[in-house]
């Protein structure tokens, strides 16, 4: 399926790709956000200095990816003009594109932008294409008091104390007023991108950094898919989202090399056609800045990776880590989600996850799907994991697994209003 949000010019070295993409501070003017700097200190910026961070870690490394990168729009920090790249803060007669939730039957009509909004070079001639907008905050408008507001209508205004007691609201009551389709990625902190709205919002204060998240969501506006499966471990951090004693935290092994050319050719028979895929080393799956050469594939060719047809993982399913310690590679050998000397300026940054890469493949016997993990030795162990069989609520699950590591994981879990926050947040996954 054609990207219609790029337009690449294959005549430059290496090929250059043009977008629009508008980071929009989702606040008012005033009010700071708490990150992370790159060196993994929490801070508090103003929206100005979380988009220099992001803007920065895309200008150094971008290239990394083979690509020259083109984020259009007129780049102007003095103002909050509607042609910016990025504004100060949310505009009430901009209609907030979450109003639909992640998902809309019908897409809204696209902003369409030309090249007489670029600044300082000539782009290419038949630039025409969506306004993507990256929300940049804590979640405000993901609210359902943000959605379908205007100049006579407006937002309503968080200081910084409305705005911790609006998610301690939210976290108290099931996530009841945060916009459906949204709860899940509202109470983990995860950051994400929809196609179907041509928005994404990027959490401040969500987990890891946020520059190297950016680089992560605009591997999907690029038309690239998620190499790594859902996954829950245990946390050694203080609870600031559920009421857990050592909170579960979102884990994601990454998807095998072998998995992903079965899926691709349609079988383990036939040439591999992504041959040079590394688990450990890639955008989608680790979070490194390297693509496989099927990867620039389909950014070159403008295409969408194996959207509507034939997904990496066939089912919903998130694996429970917890207490299964053959799942984890050795911590010796694994390059941190931080920066060091793996990642210096200039260089393109390499990050390893902590779990063998993962499969999921029929069971012998039942058929049905498990998911499995792949030592470097060729052998494989099983995880434990849920798969979700069914739509609706409450949700159709099958756990397929060892019950105790169920119990220890659910172990001091409190519905939140009479909710199973825990099935609700992690289990319900994208439609």
């Amino acid at each position: 399926m054609p990207n219609d949000l790029i337009a690449v010019d294959a005549t430059t070295n290496p090929p250059t790709v043009h977008l629009y993409i508008q980071f929009v501070v989702d606040t008012y003017a005033g009010r700071l956000l708490p990150c992370f700097l790159s060196d993994g200190s929490p801070v508090q910026l103003a929206g100005l200095g979380v988009y220099n961070h992001i803007i920065t870690e895309f200008k150094q490394k971008s290239h990394c990816l083979g690509f020259n990168i083109r984020l259009h729009l007129i780049q102007n920090n003095n103002t909050n003009t509607l042609d910016s790249n990025w504004l100060h803060w949310r505009y009430d007669t901009v209609p907030n594109p979450f109003e639909l939730g992640p998902y809309p039957a019908t897409p809204p009509a696209p902003q369409m932008r030309s090249e007489l909004d670029a600044q300082g070079s000539v782009v290419y001639p038949q630039l025409i294409r969506p306004l993507i907008r990256f929300y940049i905050g804590d979640g405000e408008s993901l609210n359902n008091d943000f959605r379908f507001r205007n100049l006579n209508n407006p937002y309503p205004i968080f200081n910084e104390n409305a705005a911790r007691n609006r998610i301690a609201l939210n976290r108290a009551t099931g996530y009841s007023q945060v916009i459906q389709g949204f709860e899940k990625y509202y109470a983990g902190r995860i950051s994400f991108f929809s196609r179907r709205i041509r928005a994404g919002y990027l959490f401040t204060d969500g987990p890891g950094l946020l520059s190297v998240t950016f680089m992560h969501e605009l591997g999907h506006v690029l038309g690239l898919e998620d190499r790594y499966i859902e996954g829950i471990d245990e946390a050694t951090a203080a609870d600031n989202i559920l009421n857990y004693v050592g909170r579960p935290a979102r884990s994601v092994p990454p998807l095998s090399r072998q998995y992903i050319n079965s899926v691709l050719k349609g079988g383990a028979s036939g040439p591999d056609p992504d041959p040079d895929y590394d688990p450990q080393n890639n955008l989608m799956s680790s979070r490194s800045y390297r693509l496989s050469t099927y990867q620039k594939g389909i950014i070159s060719g403008a295409l969408i990776e194996n959207e509507f047809t034939t997904p990496y993982v066939k089912e919903d399913a998130v694996v429970l880590l917890s207490l299964n310690g053959a799942a984890r590679r050795p911590p010796g050998s694994i390059l941190p989600d931080k920066p060091g000397p793996n990642d210096p300026v200039g260089t393109c940054r390499m990050t390893e996850t902590p779990y063998f890469p993962s499969a999921v493949e029929p069971a012998p016997g039942t058929g049905l799907d498990r998911v499995t993990f792949v030592r470097p030795d060729g052998t494989t162990g099983n995880h434990n994991a849920f798969f979700r069989t069914g739509p609706g609520s409450p949700l159709s699950l099958r756990y397929d697994g060892d019950t105790a590591v169920l119990a220890k994981l659910m172990k001091g879990l409190a519905p939140i209003n009479g909710v199973d926050t825990w099935k609700k947040i992690f289990i319900q996954l994208r439609p």
